[in-house]
């Protein structure tokens, strides 16, 4: 529960009420399963309108396989694209998160004035 007054206080600092916010890490709380500590961080993110990503197994073992690592965020899932990598650097794997951010250019307005 500390842990999660912690992060509850980290998202508040960052004043991300109306801004696009990714929390990244390593935060074992199982998503694959259904818990007391699933709900309360469930809970502590929706109430700053934020939610956990489905990602597969981040920790496999020869005795358990768990998804404790997490990608949360205020964008709509449709605005995201995550993907698990296994690097081998580690006993977690490597997690990606895109952003699909359409990005306009400006156009250029010309103005012509002709004096007569």
């Amino acid at each position: 529960e500390e842990a999660l007054s912690l992060l509850s206080a980290a998202i508040e600092e960052t004043k991300a009420e109306n801004h696009p916010l990714l929390v990244m890490g390593d935060i074992n709380v199982d998503g694959l399963t259904t818990n007391r500590d699933n709900q309360m961080l469930n809970n502590t993110l929706s109430s700053h309108n934020i939610s956990r990503l489905p990602l597969p197994p981040t920790r496999v073992t020869p005795t358990s396989s768990t998804s404790i690592d997490f990608i949360c965020t205020n964008l709509h899932k449709e605005q995201t694209t995550s993907t698990v990598i296994h690097a081998g650097v580690s006993d977690h794997t490597a997690q990606l998160c895109e952003i699909n951010h359409a990005t306009s250019v400006p156009t250029q307005k010309k103005t012509i004035c002709r004096i007569l």
